[in-house]
């Protein structure tokens, strides 16, 4: 398994730029589908006139002093919520087909690298080779 590893690595590297892009991606792609739940329980708890100190409580402070008033105006967070959820699917759908553009193109690249390598391979090979 490993030496087959070291043997695509060779083509996988020259990629390595592209890859670690892709790979970013899909965290991005990864936090943005996390943050869905969030927002749905906060426009919850805003509009059932719960208190949302638990759920506004787990965000760090360096983003409560960002968004002051999103953190403590119970009517600016009412309006805002609902702006978010296009902001966030919008944002999700560009990285993921960023993501999976990418992958595709990338895995195209690769495996093009890896057939023209066995193409000269095989053009190498000695004519009786391919006779026998």
């Amino acid at each position: 398994m490993i030496r087959s590893f070291q043997r695509l690595w060779l083509y996988i590297r020259p990629f390595g730029r592209d890859i670690a892009v892709m790979f970013l991606l899909g965290l991005g792609v990864t936090l943005l589908s996390g943050l869905v739940p969030i927002l749905v329980q906060l426009l919850v708890e805003v509009y059932d006139r719960a208190p949302t100190t638990a759920l506004l409580g787990l965000a760090p402070g360096w983003l409560q002093d960002v968004f002051p008033r999103f953190f403590h105006d119970r009517e600016f967070r009412a309006h805002a919520l609902p702006w978010c959820f296009p902001c966030v699917f919008l944002l999700l759908g560009a990285f993921r087909f960023l993501s999976y553009s990418l992958q595709v193109y990338n895995v195209e690249r690769i495996v093009a690298a890896i057939r023209m390598d066995l193409v000269r391979k095989i053009l190498r090979l000695n004519l009786t080779f391919h006779g026998s």
